[in-house]
């Protein structure tokens, strides 16, 4: 859907998600891009459960969720 864009950028290192609907599905296919290193999604759809799976997932990128993580 909004994401899809985004995943053909092959080079996207950064993105802010803040305030947007993105979900933790949309997360995870975003942490598909191999360039990716920092993601924002504080006041987003993105649970904090969602964003420990995601660490788990890529414990190489950044997930800044506004609690502190």
């Amino acid at each position: 859907a909004a994401i899809e864009p985004l995943l053909a950028c092959g080079k996207l290192s950064s993105i802010n998600l803040v305030g947007t609907s993105v979900s933790e599905a949309g997360l995870e296919r975003l942490l598909g891009l191999p360039s990716l290193r920092q993601v924002y999604v504080w006041r987003s759809k993105v649970t904090p459960a969602g964003v420990e799976r995601a660490a788990r997932l890529r414990p190489d990128v950044e997930i800044v969720d506004g609690a502190g993580r």
